[in-house]
């Protein structure tokens, strides 16, 4: 199994994907703090979620499924972290400093694995009626 880096086009399905998935966050955040337009963050944060499993199912299909995942997740995580630190305040122990290096030093070894294999072909199995 040779490297084979990321494509830009993965990359920027993948951070599309993180983007959505942090806005929806942050409306969801709105929503629960915010009573006078809760409905509105609410619906704002599903229509963002979906749109954001749109671009996962790219992803998926220009990389394997675990590594895209592991990449989306522990992206999603870390990105609400940061966020949140930074436009509601949220204070941060150094447990949970710690808790976030130890994702990203997990994350790395999860995907820096010198290979990147291709995702498998999907094949359609013939029902009983078309084999017949």
């Amino acid at each position: 199994m040779k490297h084979r880096p990321l494509s830009t086009a993965t990359l920027a399905l993948l951070a599309v994907n993180l983007l959505l998935n942090l806005a929806a966050s942050i409306c969801f955040k709105e929503g629960g703090t915010n009573a006078a337009h809760r409905w509105h963050y609410f619906i704002g944060g599903n229509v963002l979620g979906i749109s954001a499993t749109v671009f996962m199912m790219g992803i998926y299909q220009r990389m394997n499924a675990n590594l895209a995942m592991v990449l989306v997740t522990a992206g999603s995580g870390l990105l609400v972290q940061f966020a949140f630190w930074a436009l509601y305040r949220s204070p941060l122990t150094g447990l949970q400093w710690a808790g976030i290096a130890l994702t990203v030093a997990g994350s790395i070894l999860a995907t820096w694995s010198g290979a990147t294999p291709e995702p498998p072909p999907v094949t359609v199995q013939p029902t009983r009626t078309e084999a017949a």
